[in-house]
């Protein structure tokens, strides 16, 4: 069997109901056996081609408008089983009591003219002398040597389908349509072969042979899974048992229609599927009960009980379709899909809505027709900056979108200290900024002077690119310019108008006026065409990325975030409310605007219907309003409660998974950190488990609220703990089922603050940034403050103990890498922690690219060791210098970490590092020096053999190892945010960025 054929499920024998087109359900039990027949067909030729009068297929149809040209090639065939099946040579009247074949030129059921129907003049009829009759000197007769095969129990045998009708579908179940009209279809000849020489897209298919139904025959379907031929050229593809059983499985389990989940299968697993029932069928029945497709999915999931091998190939499909949308949501409807952070907006001159989600670093598009989709950011690759395309690069903190004349769009990437231009053609270009934060001078090339977290974008009137820039310690912020040559210039602002030095939004009227909020988000400036500055609002409560755009009658429209109202302010200085009642909230849909609760308005843009839209960023969602009008609506028009989003793993969407932790049923919890909710997976069902909306809120599980919840850890008694990370708690989940919170005020850590004692009160005491949690052998939480650079526990008596960390902590300060004594150990950004079966406690040391032991935690005597990695300077030395490479059994001394993140212990002992790679190190751990690398690394997962002195290092996930090898698939590893094991021995990690949870079987690793 051909390498490329397509993966395909089906067992041997008649399905029992017709299926939808497109429409695949759960396994169920399969129908009850039938009685077998005893007819033996005879055998003729049909037209190998198809004929001009096919009827159209029920359903929906696709046409086909771009693709590539392909051959498809194959066999139609089924497994025998002497007498009931689709196609059975043996047999297939209706005395069979229902298994008789529908389409046969070989003998077959009713509707053949060659075989073994109720009229047949060549064998088949109720009396015939050539085959099929009840009485009958060529075979098929109620009495024949059928019944002695069966004793024999010969090797099951595949039977060849002719007069089959094979067509191609899309994921949705689409029928494809040539430019012709007439749709893709190849009908197979009396040797079961098929060709169909069509232009095809460039996607993953589906190839569907129909059974007709009548009479007492119930018809079914055979399918298979087409993988990506970009390529073109031919490839062969056997609808089979094997084929139909393995697609009937993926389609049910996974797909459910989605184009962007089927096409995240990629070849390799394809192939391996298809190899792994191939080998399977031997394993099935002789004799097979009527299927469904239910009935299909059951018998494979029986079969991957019987085959270790099988099992482990549907495992590593597992690892890239578990649960979860890559893209979130694609292609579904704007109101139904959720949304993580939304920031800034803006629209093309077609009226399309482009959403920029901050904290994941992508720009999505909502269509005219309300659907959704990804328009840049995908996240799975930085290379060098200037040269990604929209779709592949990493956008680091997007805090500005503004659309430009030509059809692409200016981005402000905080984070990334850079200004980039999304090309029309879908390429990416540096307009300001190295990279690198820092305040270079004026007059050279923008491209090469290191900007400071640009704030805000414009194009002005004339070209030139304005760029709002925050300040840098006591030097205030710049508006700077980027002219058509690319040099780089600055608009002075008067000292006694800028304020406090930053400036955090801009917009320009039609008049040439150039607005400008000024002094973190507290102040409105114009600047008139002929240079003059003058103060038209001040004491507002924006922050300090600003969001305004200009009003079509004069004026801006300004989000004033942290007061959760939406004004207008005249050229005049008027200021007039158009949204938001000042309180913080979700409310008010459908009614005026003025009288909603809003938390934290953000971006602007003005809709082609002349409503306002403004990204509610505290609700994730998008609302909009017609602003001159107090009576007008206010609705919601991009984003839903991502509580809402339960049901089927794999058809909801992982709004940015974070921490993990598995619970004593052995069912897998993730922190849905971009829907502020803790959600469960049991069954193939993601159920909530904890939060309401993003907020704090402590009560009965489903009525508490989280804010950006991340670490995950269940207690012996059933707890889980869980951190919220933006407004900094340790929150309870108890067996009761009631959330309490245990340490932390939930107030911001300010940067003068600092921890001198070892021991404080959990309840009066901010925290820092808490990043992981795990619980001790003493049942007590433990967790990192990645941003006070401290490894705290909570104890039973409600104070807080500074486990390992020097003293005074200070935020973002006081980092450093030394062992010894815990008291004076340093860290730097600290991520995942884990206990080992002694009760020593093992941390990601992430910005030191180290993992550290914390030997006896909590005693007087505890001291912090690194067991494994290069410091970063070496790190670094050996990124700049191009080697990185780190084959298998390199000693953990001597092995490069870049960003380790996450960890997990397997039953072994083994210790598993998820590792974020050079795309996000730089936001993780505010290395600079990493912006222009010439050695790219993507993220990984790998394991350290603690069993070994040399604790040797490999690569178990992502580039370099088994699983999910391949760093440009689409089923790469985006970014490992958390990992856990369950009691089967599989890896489960949360992927950040992909918005999946990867399932990675025990055999692969």
């Amino acid at each position: 069997m051909s390498a490329r054929r397509l993966v395909a499920f089906g067992a041997a024998g008649a399905l029992a109901l017709s299926l939808s087109l497109g429409c695949v359900v759960p396994p169920t039990k399969a129908s009850p056996k039938p009685p077998k027949s005893s007819a033996s067909p005879a055998r003729n030729a049909v037209s190998p081609r198809p004929a001009p009068g096919i009827i159209p297929p029920a359903g929906p149809t696709r046409l086909v408008e771009t693709g590539v040209p392909m051959e498809l090639t194959g066999k139609v065939k089924v497994l025998s089983d002497y007498g009931v099946g689709l196609v059975a040579n043996n047999g297939g009247n209706v005395v069979s009591g229902g298994g008789a074949r529908v389409i046969s030129n070989n003998g077959g059921g009713v509707l053949s003219d060659y075989g073994v129907g109720l009229i047949g003049d060549k064998g088949g009829g109720l009396v015939s002398n050539n085959g099929g009759g009840i009485v009958s000197n060529n075979g098929g007769r109620l009495v024949t040597p059928f019944f002695q095969l069966a004793q024999a129990r010969p090797s099951p045998q595949e039977d060849l389908l002719a007069d089959a009708q094979v067509e191609v579908l899309d994921a949705a179940g689409r029928t494809l349509v040539g430019a012709d009209g007439r749709p893709l279809v190849a009908i197979s000849d009396r040797s079961g072969s098929y060709v169909l020489t069509a232009t095809l897209p460039a996607e993953n298919l589906i190839l569907r042979v129909r059974l007709a139904s009548g009479g007492e025959l119930r018809g079914g379907e055979l399918t298979a899974l087409v993988a990506n031929q970009a390529a073109g050229g031919a490839l062969p593809v056997v609808l089979d048992t094997a084929s139909s059983l393995a697609a009937s499985y993926v389609l049910s389990a996974y797909v459910q229609g989605r184009q962007p989940i089927l096409d995240r299968l990629p070849r390799a697993e394809n192939d391996a599927l298809t190899a792994g029932m191939e080998a399977a069928r031997a394993l099935l029945p002789l004799t097979v009960p009527v299927y469904s497709a239910e009935a299909l999915a059951a018998a494979t999931e029986a079969l991957r009980k019987q085959d270790a091998p099988l099992s482990a190939t549907l495992d590593r499909i597992e690892a890239i379709l578990l649960a979860g949308q890559a893209n979130l949501g694609e292609g579904l409807q704007a109101t139904s899909v959720p949304l993580s952070a939304p920031l800034a907006l803006a629209t093309n001159a077609k009226g399309e809505l482009f959403v920029a989600e901050s904290v994941a670093g992508r720009i999505r598009k909502v269509g005219l027709d309300g659907a959704v989709s990804l328009f840049a950011g995908a996240g799975l690759e930085v290379g060098r900056r200037e040269k990604d395309d929209a779709f592949r690069a990493i956008l680091l903190s997007l805090v500005d979108l503004v659309a430009t004349p030509e059809g692409g769009f200016l981005i402000a990437e905080s984070d990334g200290n850079q200004v980039r231009e999304i090309l029309p053609d879908g390429r990416v270009r540096v307009v300001a900024g190295t990279g690198v934060a820092g305040r270079g001078a004026p007059g050279g090339k923008a491209v090469d002077t290191p900007i400071h977290h640009p704030a805000c974008v414009v194009r002005a009137p004339d070209g030139r690119v304005l760029i709002g820039e925050d300040k840098a310690g006591s030097l205030a912020g710049r508006l700077l310019t980027v002219d058509a040559a690319g040099l780089m210039g600055e608009i002075p602002i008067p000292a006694e108008l800028l304020a406090d030095g930053q400036v955090s939004g801009l917009a320009f009227a039609p008049d040439g006026t150039l607005f400008a909020a000024t002094g973190a988000g507290r102040t409105l400036l114009a600047r008139g065409p002929d240079g003059s500055w003058s103060k038209l609002a001040d004491g507002l409560a924006m922050r300090s990325t600003s969001h305004i755009v200009a009003a079509p009658a004069g004026g801006v429209y300004l989000s004033e975030t942290l007061a959760n109202r939406v004004l207008h302010i005249g050229r005049d200085g008027q200021v007039r409310v158009l949204a938001g009642a000042g309180q913080a909230g979700y409310a008010g849909d459908g009614g005026p605007a003025a009288q909603a609760a809003l938390l934290k308005p953000a971006g602007l843009a003005l809709l082609a219907d002349g409503r306002l839209a403004f990204a509610d960023s505290g609700n994730m969602v998008i609302r909009a309003f017609k602003p001159g009008d107090p009576q007008a609506p206010i609705t919601t028009i991009v984003g839903t409660d991502g509580v809402v989003q339960q049901g089927q793993a794999t058809a909801i969407a992982v709004n940015s998974p974070g921490g993990l932790a598995v619970d004593a049923q052995d069912r897998v919890v993730v922190a849905e950190v971009g829907g502020s909710t803790i959600k469960r997976l049991e069954g193939g069902k993601a159920t909530l488990l904890a939060g309401s909306s993003t907020g704090h809120a402590d009560g009965p599980a489903l009525a508490a609220a989280f804010n950006t919840p991340g670490g995950l850890a269940y207690g012996p008694d059933g707890s889980l703990w869980i951190l919220d990370t933006v407004k900094p708690r340790l929150r309870r989940l108890r067996p009761d089922g009631v959330v309490e919170t245990a340490a932390g005020t939930g107030e911001g850590w300010a940067s003068d603050q600092s921890v001198t004692a070892r021991s404080f009160d959990a309840m009066a005491h901010t925290l820092g940034r808490p990043l992981y949690v795990t619980v001790g052998p003493d049942e007590r939480p433990y967790w990192t403050d990645n941003a006070l650079n401290l490894v705290l526990r909570l104890r039973v008596d409600g104070q807080i103990d500074v486990v390992a960390g020097r003293l005074p902590a200070i935020y973002d300060k006081g980092a450093g890498l030394q062992d010894g004594p815990a008291t004076e150990a340093l860290f730097n950004r600290p991520g995942g922690l884990v206990f080992d079966a002694a009760g020593d406690l093992y941390v990601a040391d992430s910005a030191n690219m180290c993992i550290r032991k914390i030997t006896r935690p909590g005693a007087a005597d505890a001291v912090v060791t690194t067991i494994a990695g290069q410091p970063a300077e070496a790190s670094i030395g050996l990124l700049l210098g191009g080697d990185v490479a780190q084959p298998d059994g390199t000693p953990g001394d001597q092995a490069v970490f870049l960003g380790p993140l996450s960890l997990a212990f397997d039953a072994e002992g083994r210790l598993y590092v998820g590792e974020v790679g050079t795309k996000r190190l730089d936001a993780l751990a505010n290395l600079p020096l990493l912006a222009n690398l010439p050695t790219v690394t993507p993220s990984r997962v790998r394991r350290i053999d603690l069993r070994d002195p040399r604790r040797p290092v490999a690569t178990v996930v992502g580039p370099g190892s088994r699983v999910l090898a391949d760093e440009y698939g689409d089923g790469a590893l985006g970014l490992p945010t958390g990992l856990a094991f369950d009691r089967a021995g599989r890896l489960i990690v949360a992927d950040g960025t992909n918005n999946q949870l990867k399932l990675i079987p025990k055999a692969a690793l």
